[in-house]
């Protein structure tokens, strides 16, 4: 009996992906012709951030500028991240094993909202020794939630208890840089740390 290796997409048509792009398989090895006897590996390849040579130097200058910095200076400083989460798989590279002329059987088909579906947003903050309650929502991240809720809500309370010290991280997501979120810092004199664009986040989720 012959199998094709298939890749289900949005619309449930379904394609054989071309060799000339790596899948990645429940099985690692994968005997097909052209393979030959290097029983190649086909894999997903590596995926990382486009980085520019202006990322790479902002990068390496922040790097070096507290690469001195104290275990007392760091304990001043909270990290916080945000992720989100889709209540629907968004895989493109979902993989099965068919027979020939079984394309639209039910078994090999997959449902999938057109727009992804429902999500959860969730966003938390670490400093040396404690860390923010977790916050979850449902809608998307704006500037005004970012002040009432995140600022207001968590980043508040933890300047308030460590005085001037205290230094706070984002990642310069666009809900970060509202006006808005500027004047609730100031106001709140809550120092925002330097953090270059695409660097890696010490995430707290």
């Amino acid at each position: 009996m012959i199998f094709y290796v298939v890749e289900l997409s949005d619309d449930l048509h379904v394609d054989v992906p071309s060799w000339k792009y790596p899948r990645n398989l429940e099985s690692p090895r994968v005997a097909s012709p052209g393979f030959g006897n290097d029983s190649k590996m086909m894999v997903m390849p590596v995926r990382c951030v486009p980085l520019t040579t202006t990322h790479c130097r902002l990068r390496l200058a922040w790097s070096r500028e507290h690469a001195l910095w104290t275990p007392q200076q760091w304990s001043c400083v909270m990290f916080s991240d945000e992720s989100r989460f889709s209540l629907q798989s968004d895989s493109r590279r979902t993989f099965i094993w068919r027979a020939p002329g079984t394309r639209y059987h039910q078994e090999n088909t997959i449902e999938r909202h057109r727009y992804g579906g429902a999500g959860w947003l969730v966003w938390g903050g670490i400093i040396l020794g404690s860390r923010t309650d977790m916050h979850v929502q449902s809608v998307t991240m704006t500037g005004h939630i970012y002040r009432d809720v995140i600022l207001e809500q968590h980043v508040r309370l933890f300047r308030g208890a460590m005085g001037a010290e205290f230094m706070f991280m984002d990642d310069n997501a666009r809900p970060h840089r509202a006006n808005i979120v500027d004047e609730c810092l100031q106001s709140e004199d809550i120092t925002r740390i330097d953090w270059p664009a695409y660097s890696p986040d010490l995430n707290p989720i």
